[in-house]
């Protein structure tokens, strides 16, 4: 199968895959696709995936031998490259969780988008909201993704932790 071909089937199946269902067919795609095309396609599916926790080994597994714990420009579209670039050498990343989950992937760099998440029905979870204030090098940021408006920051590595509290559902 071709690069092109490979390509084409993925999309497919993408396109019948659910926010649920997505990650695993992208993680499966690392036999198919190269580095560039695989990151590029993790970069762009991302956002719509809200399972990411649950395969976060698998995700470590896969792209490990890929710098994880620096930039991952194929992740990022130009405009999430050159925002990155411009970001302090230090910044300060938020996030909305539970104590089973507090250290994860996605972080954003506005604490009001990521209080939100413990209380979205998708996230919830019962215990008690959570609200993680972190202090992260820009050059240990895997990617930054502006999709959603979330300004939402990748992290393969445990960024260092300035607080934790109770997450206030907005009003």
């Amino acid at each position: 199968m071709n690069r092109l071909e490979a390509l084409t089937d993925l999309v497919q199946e993408l396109r019948l895959a659910d926010s649920f269902t997505r990650l695993p067919i992208i993680l499966k795609a690392t036999i198919k696709l190269d580095r560039h095309d695989w990151l590029t396609l993790l970069g762009n599916e991302w956002e719509s995936c809200d399972n990411i926790g649950v395969y976060a080994d698998d995700v470590l597994d896969a792209i490990c031998g890929y710098d994880a714990f620096g930039n991952l420009s194929e992740m990022m579209t130009e405009d999430e490259r050159s925002a990155l670039q411009n970001l302090p050498e230090t910044v300060v990343v938020y996030r909305g969780c539970y104590e089973w989950n507090k250290w994860g992937f996605s972080w954003s760099l506005e604490r009001a988008t990521a209080e939100v998440f413990p209380f979205l029905s998708r996230y919830r979870h019962p215990g008690r909201p959570l609200l993680i204030k972190a202090a992260a090098r820009r050059c240990d940021i895997a990617a930054l993704k502006l999709g959603r408006k979330e300004h939402e920051v990748i992290l393969f590595k445990r960024p260092k932790c300035l607080s934790i509290s109770s997450a206030r559902p907005q009003s």
